[in-house]
């Protein structure tokens, strides 16, 4: 109930049934990674991209495909080289860029994962932090969205708690 309640201040609607508490984000990266694609999947992500998202794909055999720039556009155009089954994305205080994406980008990034079927992986860790916040992908995209929200960044390093909203609760239950 509580990371359903943070994840609405954050704009996006969820459920309690559809929230699933972990143990960090780095924990929630690896159960949405390890739940929701299998070996050999490509996942779209930044050309630099969270270390630790990195160690994860590795280990579990998934291929990152490099984007020159996070965009529906780009994306898009990755999805018609090649089969691309999610993307992971920091929108805001990228790591380790620190770049932020606008509204218009979220929205355009959303699009493009309906229009691709992909699955978005929202690591929003520090999301909390901005005095004005853009809307989550996850509220652009709900059924597709994965949505990580950490206190971890926001309130003490020392809580390893993070939230994963899933895209329905059929997906928390998997998770």
């Amino acid at each position: 109930a509580a990371g359903a309640r943070l994840i609405a201040r954050a704009g996006v609607e969820a459920f309690d049934d559809q929230v699933v508490v972990t143990a960090g984000a780095q924990n929630a990266l690896h159960a949405i990674l390890n739940t929701t694609l299998r070996p050999g999947d490509a996942v779209a992500c930044g050309r630099f991209v969270y270390s630790g998202f990195k160690v994860l794909a590795a280990r579990l055999g998934l291929r990152l495909v490099s984007l020159p720039t996070i965009d529906g556009d780009v994306l898009a155009a990755a999805c018609r080289a090649e089969q691309i089954r999610a993307l992971y994305v920091v929108p805001t205080n990228d790591n380790p860029t620190a770049v932020t994406l606008d509204t218009t980008t979220r929205q355009s990034i959303a699009h493009a994962a309906r229009a691709n079927d992909l699955t978005v992986i929202e690591d929003d860790v520090y999301g909390a932090l901005c005095a004005t916040r853009a809307v989550p992908i996850a509220a652009l995209a709900p059924e597709r969205t994965w949505y990580v929200a950490s206190v971890s960044k926001t309130i003490s390093p020392a809580l390893r708690v993070a939230y994963v909203r899933a895209p329905d609760i059929g997906s928390a239950l998997r998770l």
